[in-house]
């Protein structure tokens, strides 16, 4: 069956024009339009689910709910996200550029490409960042789950007091399992090579005068991690100040994507085909995305939860400024 993923992305960059309202309106607006989910609880600061299938459940909901819930998130009380936490970040970096990154060293990463620094989110998974905390942290059946930017930790709930001993070395807490998340795929010719973690990817990248950098970046990934997995595409608006600074998040006036993407999905022996289209736009963000496929099942022996492959991709992306 053929295979096939297209894609294009624009985004327009200028001066944005910021409508403030009064907290207390835009509170009611985000409380009538947040997802409320079903069969999930705030318990020592973790959201508990009773089983995988009640998470799953979730992640469904939120996939159906995709607008709504990059616009409004999830309604839960007494509860703060990786998300959260790293929207945070990028708000008020813009606003006075922070230079101490330990109060978020929860919520991001710095990754070095190429001799420049970018800052990213610790969980990349869209929809499972809206539901570890801050630290990266859920509760699914007798388990917790800690997840950073290239390890799942699991260890009974019982332990849950002993977390803060060895959150910093986790692979130290007596009792842990642990296993990688998985960002590459295999090609389409099938020789067993691998891709870079971006299945598809194109970079613009403009100055405004001598000291500012601004770029856009358009991109299909994928993440594989031990119970859920996920494909996404993704537009990131970025801005550098001088000539050392880091890479961070910075607001557009506008971005658009639309594109359609096919493959192959493999579940421990089965195999499916996919085809999704999609579209989106944002106004005065950094980032917008759409979650192409994703699965939350539990663990298959020896494998994860899902693996694509045989994706063939190509990409094209336009800057207007």
């Amino acid at each position: 069956m053929k295979k096939f993923l297209k894609i294009a992305l624009s985004f327009v960059i200028g001066l944005a024009t910021f409508f403030v309202a009064c907290k207390k309106d835009s509170d009611y607006v985000a409380s009538i339009n947040s997802l409320t989910l079903e069969k999930v609880e705030v318990v020592n600061g973790l959201l508990k689910f009773n089983s995988h299938e009640d998470f799953g459940n979730s992640i469904k909901q939120m996939y159906e709910n995709q607008h709504r819930l990059r616009r409004y998130g999830i309604l839960l009380n007494s509860f703060r996200s990786q998300r959260e936490c790293f929207l945070e970040f990028t708000k008020k970096n813009q606003e006075q550029e922070i230079g101490d990154l330990t109060p978020y060293k929860n919520c991001l990463t710095v990754m070095r490409i190429n001799g420049e620094e970018y800052i990213e989110p610790l969980v990349d998974a869209v929809m499972l960042s809206y539901l570890v905390n801050q630290e990266g942290l859920i509760h699914i059946g007798q388990h917790i789950y800690k997840f950073t930017y290239d390890t799942v930790y699991k260890f009974h709930m019982d332990k849950l007091n002993d977390y803060p001993k060895y959150k910093e070395q986790m692979h130290l807490m007596p009792n842990i399992e642990s296993k990688p998340i998985l960002r590459t795929t295999s090609n389409s010719i099938g020789s067993g090579t691998t891709l870079r973690w971006d299945i598809a990817q194109c970079d613009f990248e403009v100055s405004e005068g001598r000291r500012v950098r601004r770029k856009m970046s358009g991109e299909i990934s994928k993440t594989n991690s031990w119970f859920y997995s996920e494909m996404k595409a993704q537009t990131k608006h970025r801005k550098k100040s001088g000539l050392f600074g880091w890479w961070y998040y910075s607001d557009a006036t506008s971005l658009e994507m639309s594109g359609t993407v096919g493959g192959e999905v493999v579940e421990g022996l089965n195999r499916d085909n996919y085809q999704v289209a999609f579209s989106d736009n944002g106004a005065n963000e950094a980032e917008i995305h759409y979650v192409i496929q994703w699965t939350a099942l539990g663990w298959f022996e020896n494998n994860y939860a899902n693996t694509y492959h045989n994706v063939d991709s190509w990409m094209t992306c336009q800057i207007n400024q």
